[in-house]
């Protein structure tokens, strides 16, 4: 079995019910980096978070839409004037990646929160940067990203506890707290 087989078994094991802990002592000698398989393992949330959470994640996936959808319109106008093709290409760019994130958040996949964190953090500080420019767009897509960063981070803590910034906590004997 190779690794991401490895992973993706486990991750299958988890979703049917098996303990976390046991999952990873069975896969952990397939897959070289332990971090990765505790990452893996931590992904997936329980049932009663999903269930708890589900209206806070659909609305994040709803910003996520609409984010993109206003970002591919004003890169849509700023440069439709100029060249076409391009302008159709980078809205397509700017739809995708949004709807790529949404799709994820969607799924309740627990390591997109922290990236979408931090990608959100960057964003509302450019667009705050940026803000004397446009400041009606701009402030309203300041607003959507704030919401969006929000949202991220609530979820996070919420159907992703066992994750911190970079990789999956411990506790004070080095083991993986895996969710």
């Amino acid at each position: 079995m190779t690794k991401k087989e490895a992973i993706k078994a486990a991750q299958a094991d988890v979703r049917a019910g098996k303990d976390r802990k046991a999952v990873f002592e069975t896969y952990k000698p397939m897959v070289p980096r332990p971090l990765h398989l505790a990452s893996a393992i931590a992904s997936v949330p329980r049932e009663e978070a999903k269930s708890a959470n589900r209206v806070l994640n659909l609305v994040l996936v709803g910003l996520l839409l609409l984010a993109g959808l206003l970002k591919a319109v004003g890169l849509f106008g700023a440069l439709a004037s100029t060249n076409v093709l391009l302008a159709m290409g980078l809205a397509i760019v700017s739809v995708a990646v949004p709807f790529l994130f949404a799709y994820e958040v969607n799924r309740f996949n627990g390591q997109i929160y922290g990236i979408l964190t931090i990608l959100a953090a960057a964003s509302l500080l450019n667009a705050l940067i940026r803000l004397p420019e446009a400041p009606v767009s701009g402030l309203i897509f300041a607003v959507l990203l704030g919401a969006i960063l929000a949202l991220s981070i609530v979820l996070r803590t919420k159907v992703a506890p066992a994750f911190k910034a970079f990789g999956v906590k411990t506790d004070g004997s080095g083991n993986y707290l895996l969710g």
